[in-house]
């Protein structure tokens, strides 16, 4: 399975004390959610198939980079 994740760069162990979100969603036309990751902003996108839902296992990845 490919997974499909955009990820902050500077999102470390260190980081923890804060609160990290994600978001996703089908990728259509653009994938949207990529575009609004940064500071201040969201800590991952995680990109589904075009007109789906990321997977369940996608998620999980993305949740699992956030922590290594």
């Amino acid at each position: 399975m490919q997974v499909k994740v955009v990820l902050r760069a500077d999102i470390s162990p260190a980081t923890y004390d804060k609160v990290v979100v994600i978001s996703g969603g089908g990728s259509g036309h653009e994938p949207a959610h990529s575009g609004f990751v940064g500071e201040g902003m969201l800590a991952a996108a995680i990109c589904g198939d075009v007109f789906a839902s990321p997977p369940v296992d996608a998620v999980l990845a993305a949740c699992f980079l956030m922590i290594i």
